[in-house]
């Protein structure tokens, strides 16, 4: 990834998840010792800090089984039924003597059950939805981006984040019209796998920086977490001493 496009997706990042400002008003769940990013440390935390740009470039360069999925799936919406029609004593008769449409939808798009979807896809004269996968996705998505910003840098960059999620087809922001992913598509996958990162079950190091959300909210079970017998007895006692004594 260019470093250019990088530092601007580190920006559009940390104007969708400000964990600066979300930890100003939270009590800490940890020692501050174990918490340097606040004080009297330093007292901010930012989506660099955690390295989520890094970590969707991954889950991009991974993803080329659901580029296959995809297009398996775009084959199966077209004759839903060629496996089952296939089946002795199935078929058309068999829908229609249980009044069953002989021509039903593939609804797995419309049903969310597809992780990453172009939804500005051109088929005839119509636009439509297709499953798709992280490559082709932020493949198109991050080349309209970087376009967009390099004709008109943003000086307000949460500004900008709500003119791409609310006002995407407005012809002034310059989101190229024939994207197969829309302005706003973009910001909401972005922000789903930029929450998939923080979630730090898969791929991110187990570092001080990298489990600081999960720390701050007090989830103990994460990668690189790991506890002693003298953890175990410590809690034990803990509990003990909150019992009723009888």
């Amino acid at each position: 990834m260019a470093s250019t496009l990088h530092e601007n997706l580190n920006l559009l990042a940390e104007s969708i998840l400000p964990l600066d400002k979300w930890l100003a008003g939270t009590p800490s769940q940890r020692a501050n010792v174990l918490a340097p990013w606040r004080e009297p440390f330093t007292p901010r935390l930012s989506l660099r800090d955690l390295g989520l740009i890094d970590f969707i470039e991954r889950r991009i360069d991974d993803s080329a089984g659901d580029d296959s999925l995809a297009r398996k799936w775009e084959q199966v919406a077209q004759d839903p039924l060629a496996v089952f029609n296939r089946l002795p004593d199935r078929g058309p008769a068999w829908r229609a003597a249980r009044n069953l449409s002989p021509a039903p939808d593939f609804g797995i798009i419309e049903s969310g059950n597809v992780e990453v979807v172009l939804d500005n896809v051109q088929s005839g004269e119509h636009k439509i939805k297709r499953a798709s996968s992280r490559r082709e996705f932020y493949g198109h998505a991050f080349a309209a981006f970087a376009k967009v910003v390099a004709a008109n840098p943003p000086a307000d960059w949460d500004e900008f984040r709500e003119k791409l999620l609310r006002h995407g087809d407005d012809p002034a922001l310059g989101w190229p019209t024939d994207c197969p992913v829309t302005a706003g598509s973009f910001i909401r996958q972005f922000a789903k796998d930029l929450l998939y990162g923080l979630i730090g079950m898969i791929d991110q190091p187990p570092t001080l920086q990298s489990t600081a959300v999960l720390a701050e909210l007090g989830e103990h079970r994460r990668r690189g977490n790991s506890y002693s017998t003298e953890d175990v007895g410590a809690a034990v006692s803990a509990l003990q001493s909150r019992l009723p004594k009888h």
